[in-house]
């Protein structure tokens, strides 16, 4: 088990021994979470901790955010969230964990999403650490999203062989116990006027509204395209500047 992971289970007994002793003396916060996931691995050594692919996969906590992961068996895939800072610039490598720019949004850290068909899981992809308590509450503002390069390199594969571009969308969902509370979409790519392709492809970090999610327990993502039945342009997309108000309000016994 790697670092983060050790980091991550040491957050999720911390904020439960937390929510412990504010149960007994009671508390109230206000204020607005910026993850940019670099202060996830602060005082950690990238280049020990990500390996020679820039990735380390596992769930991790950002505030009182856990952004969730999980492995296949071998550990060679994942779903869900992992932290990368594989870039487009980074050469010789397919980009399958480097984002689709030169940098991350903020610093050097980002998250990235995957959603693997093949791993099986009921885990929700990002959950509020108080959800639990009627009177606290998380309300997303807004993230940065963009494409991998490998995601970006295989949708302009598959325009050049085919006579429409392909639309990808994602969609973040939040949810409030098992009830929906609103969804926020963005096209990662799609048809173009504006270009002399015919298509648009997503290659800068790009914001993504998410005020219309409303007070959240938890958010999940998910990705679709036009063409139902293509084959060869994978689920990711990076993530970076994930941005929340949270209120805390845990009354003494």
């Amino acid at each position: 088990m790697n670092k983060i992971i050790y980091r991550t289970f040491a957050i999720i007994i911390a904020v439960a021994m937390a929510i412990s002793c504010l149960e007994n003396s009671g508390f109230e916060s206000k204020y607005p979470a910026v993850v940019t996931f670099d202060n996830v691995v602060s005082g950690m050594d990238k280049d020990e901790l990500f390996g020679e692919d820039k990735i380390v996969f596992g769930s991790f906590a950002g505030y009182d955010l856990l952004f969730v992961g999980q492995t296949d068996e071998e550990k060679t895939d994942f779903t869900g969230f992992s932290l990368s800072y594989a870039t487009a610039k980074d050469d010789g490598y397919d980009g399958l964990y480097s984002a689709n720019a030169d940098t991350a949004s903020s610093y050097e850290v980002f998250a990235l999403f995957h959603n693997s068909p093949e791993i099986k899981t009921e885990n929700h992809h990002i959950v509020f650490g108080y959800a639990e308590y009627d009177a606290c509450t998380c309300t997303p503002v807004a993230c940065m999203v963009n494409n991998t390069k490998y995601v970006a390199d295989r949708i302009a594969e598959y325009n050049s062989q085919h006579e429409e571009p392909i639309e990808m969308k994602l969609t973040a969902t939040g949810y409030a116990g098992e009830n929906e509370t609103g969804k926020a979409e963005i096209l990662l790519a799609g048809p173009s006027s504006e270009t002399e392709t015919g298509d648009s492809i997503v290659s800068t970090w790009t914001p993504l509204e998410l005020d219309e999610l409303g007070n959240v327990d938890y958010i999940d993502f998910s990705i679709t395209f036009s063409d139902e039945s293509q084959t060869t342009i994978p689920e990711y997309f990076c993530m970076d500047d994930f941005m929340a108000n949270v209120y805390i309000k845990i009354a003494a016994e």
